[in-house]
Parts: structure tokens; C-alpha cells; sequence
């Protein structure tokens, strides 16, 4: 019987299934042979996790070379992925050109979905696999090739500008591709005084302000890039960082697409395309100013790609908490005023605690995870990966909150939560006595 793996499969689980047919032992020769690569991304990965991670690494490196295959990367891989076993990397049009070049018979496309079919009709002899035929975009599923037939019906003659971020089925109803970079050089030369760009709404209002021609747009957007914005967390990131840290700010950044203005808080406004070739990693750390949105998955997927980059990751702690677990903090993290963390706490990666919060000695809080304001977390409590915890909250001691899950402000959590698990306080209703009628108040 054939056992599938994928995103979802549980880390464990996947593993066993691969130890039937791979050796996952970390040997001298799996070392030696990884040796390297450990020293790309030691201060990525820490030492004592590299023996998990370096048998993958070796047996994936040695089937490219059996099966003839190359592995193409998008810039938001993780570390391991990105710099222990992907052959080309960056974004999603570099890896488009890049396609055209490769020798191999087999290209592995480590990205989503449109970027594998990108590399298929450019490389129609060639077997193209991606890992996981799941992984979306949300502003290439924006839009249908019905979508485009209906606004070409509505604007009969004017020619279609697509945004190379689309499916193989959209781009086969338009009339030519762009990149953000040559969009308004392509609508100045498409015929026609109306154009209709497709689907970044975004792309579309920042070449409107551009050109003279009359720009009709569609009403999508990537969440990722959407959320990656100068906005309020970054603000108030700008503040903190200034005035309560030893770092100083020198630019904000977001990504090129969604870039309309070049300045933010009297500092320079970069394109995060950009951002390593004006600020080198080897000179400058980077903090990734995000809030909890999809359940804290932007700020993962932004976390990732800078680190991918080469970033040292800074953290703000403010002096106004009170720290007593030895600085058992990882990167990218942001607590602010007013939280008590407890001796022998341990706090992953990318982790926010809002104001008040009372974390309790000896509990874990894994990387990804954000605390709202005046949670209290009792002592010996294990939170996993990427959850979400409300304000006023409360966690008994000694239990475990599976990886993924929402625990809602006011709940009082008396025992484990499962994985992906969503746990609610009940509201209070409004009485039926109004309060012209209360006579003690």
C-alpha cells in the first residue's frame, strides 16, 4: 500500500513513513556530507536540532541526482529547505526565468501552485512536481477564466494585462503578462486607451496613477501582501523599538506591489524585494511587524522569507516587564509592557505578548503563538505552535494547548485543548430590564 505524506501529515508520522525506505540516521557520513550546508544556516537552526533535520537533507540531495531533478525555491522556503536542498531560489518571476535554463528532466517546484504551472508551460517536456498541489495563492484564486471572459464582454476591444501571479487558465484568456516591475511599460504599449489589469487591485491603482490610460481593475489582493503593510502594528513597532531598545530604526519595507509611498514615519519605505540589497543582513536585523491575522500564518510566512534572506531577527522586550527566565526568548519576538514571565519559562520564535500578561513558571510557548492582553497562563502549561489567545483568558496549570488552536477572550481553560481546537466563552446577553429601571445604580 502506497502511504501518502503531505502538509498536514504530522511531523512523526511522516517520518516513520520515510524511515521504511530511507536511512534517517544521523551518521559520520550524513556529517560530513552536510557540513556545508550546517554552515549556511547555523544561526538559523541550532545545532541540536541540525541531526533531525541533516538526514532529510542528505537523502533528498542524493534522489536529485538518481531521478535527474532539479529543486526551484520561492524566497519564503524554510531555512532547510531554502539553503539545504533547493538549487535555484527567489521570487516567483526569477524562478519562472530560471526554469528555462535548467538541464535537469525533473523540476520540483518548492512554491504554490501557479508557480509550478508557470514552470510547466515554459518547460512543456519537462515533468514538473510540486509538493504539495494545495499550496494556493489567494490572489491567483482571486480570479477565473470566467471572470476574464466576463470583463472582456463588458469592455469589449480592450486588451487584458495579467499579473503574472494567476493560474495557467487565466493567463490562457488574457493577451499578455506583466511582473510588477514592467507593468507600466506593458499597459503604455498594449493598444488602446482602456486596459483592463487583472487581478491585483493594487498593482492596478499604483500603474492608474502612472499612465493615461483608463485602468480597469478586479478586487483582488494577496493576503500575505496585504497584511505586510505600513500599518498600525509597525507604527507602534517604530515607537517601541525607538524608544524603549538599543536598536535604531532605519527603514520600514513592504513588499513592491503595495509600495505607493516612499517614505513612513519620516524614514525610507522600501520594496522587500529590495530590502536586502539596501540593507545588507551582514549590517542590519530585521522585525517583522505583524499581528495575528490567519491565524498567525502571515506573520510566519514573513518571518520565514526574511530569515531565508540571511537576517538576524530582533526582538523588543520592554523594560517594563519583568523577565526572570534567563532571556529564554527566541527572535522576532515583541513584549510589551507589563508581562510577567515567570523562571523557567521558555518563549519560541515570533511570538507576541501584549500588555498584562502573566506567563507561569516552567510552561513553553512555541513559536508563531500571540497573547493578548491580561492572559493568565498557570504554571507547567505547554501552548503550541501558531495559536491565538484572548484577553482576560485564563489556563490552569499543567495543560497542554494543541498546536493551531483559538482560545477566545474569557475562557477559562480547565483542561487540555486539542489541535486546531477553537474555545469560547459564552457572552453575556443584554437583560430584559432596562437600565432606567435599575435602583441601586
Amino acid at each position: 500500500m502506497v502511504q501518502t505524506i503531505n502538509a498536514v501529515t504530522p511531523l512523526t508520522e511522516a517520518r516513520a513513513i520515510l524511515a521504511d525506505s530511507f536511512d534517517l540516521k544521523f551518521s559520520k557520513a550524513v556529517e560530513r556530507a552536510t557540513d556545508k550546508i550546517f554552515d549556511r544556516v547555523k544561526d538559523k537552526i541550532p545545532e541540536i536540532e541540525w541531526p533531525f533535520y541533516a538526514p532529510l537533507i542528505f537523502q533528498i540531495n542524493r534522489l536529485k541526482k538518481e531521478k535527474d531533478a532539479v529543486i526551484l525555491a520561492h524566497n519564503y522556503q524554510t531555512p532547510q529547505i531554502y539553503h539545504g536542498v533547493a538549487d535555484v531560489v527567489g521570487d516567483s518571476l526569477q524562478l519562472a526565468v530560471e526554469a528555462t535554463k535548467v538541464t535537469q528532466s525533473v523540476i520540483v517546484q518548492c512554491g504554490v501552485h501557479f508557480m509550478a504551472e508557470t514552470s510547466k508551460l515554459l518547460n512543456p517536456d519537462k515533468t514538473v512536481l510540486i509538493p504539495d498541489s494545495r499550496a494556493g495563492c489567494s490572489l491567483s484564486e482571486s480570479i477565473t477564466a470566467e471572470d476574464v471572459v466576463a470583463m472582456r464582454e463588458q469592455y469589449p476591444g480592450a486588451p487584458v494585462v495579467t499579473y503574472v501571479n494567476t493560474s495557467a487558465a487565466v493567463k490562457a484568456v488574457t493577451d499578455v503578462c506583466c511582473t510588477s516591475s514592467n507593468a507600466l511599460d506593458i499597459v503604455n504599449r498594449v493598444e488602446g486607451d482602456t486596459v483592463i489589469m487583472i487581478p491585483d487591485q493594487y498593482l492596478a491603482a499604483n500603474t492608474a496613477k502612472k499612465t493615461k490610460k483608463k485602468i480597469i481593475t478586479w478586487a483582488g489582493a494577496c493576503e500575505v501582501h496585504e497584511t505586510f503593510t505600513a500599518g498600525d502594528i509597525a507604527e507602534l513597532a517604530h515607537h517601541y523599538f525607538s524608544t524603549d531598545s538599543d536598536h535604531e530604526v532605519a527603514a520600514f519595507t513592504v513588499d513592491a506591489v503595495y509600495r505607493a509611498e516612499d517614505r513612513f514615519k519620516g524614514l525610507p519605505l522600501v520594496a522587500f524585494e529590495d530590502v536586502a540589497a539596501l540593507y545588507p543582513p551582514a549590517d542590519h536585523d530585521l522585525f517583522v511587524a505583524l499581528s495575528y491575522t490567519k491565524l498567525n500564518a502571515l506573520r510566519r510566512e514573513k518571518y520565514l522569507a526574511a530569515r531565508s534572506m540571511g537576517y538576524r531577527m530582533a526582538s523588543y522586550v520592554s523594560s517594563r516587564a519583568s523577565i526572570l527566565n534567563g532571556g529564554a526568548i527566541g527572535d522576532n519576538c515583541f513584549i510589551l509592557e507589563d508581562n510577567t514571565v515567570q523562571p523557567f519559562v521558555t518563549i519560541g520564535n515570533n511570538v507576541t505578548l501584549w500588555s498584562g500578561n502573566h506567563i507561569g513558571h516552567h510552561s513553553t510557548i512555541a513559536d508563531h503563538s500571540f497573547i493578548s492582553s491580561h492572559v493568565v497562563v498557570s504554571g507547567g502549561c505547554m501552548i503550541g505552535e501558531a495559536c491565538f489567545i484572548g484577553v482576560n483568558a485564563t489556563l490552569r496549570d499543567h495543560i497542554t494547548i494543541g498546536e493551531r488552536c483559538v482560545i477566545g477572550a474569557g475562557a477559562l481553560m480547565l483542561g487540555d485543548a486539542e489541535a486546531e481546537g477553537v474555545y469560547l466563552a459564552t457572552g453575556s446577553e443584554r437583560s430584559r430590564v432596562p437600565s432606567s429601571r435599575l435602583r441601586k445604580i
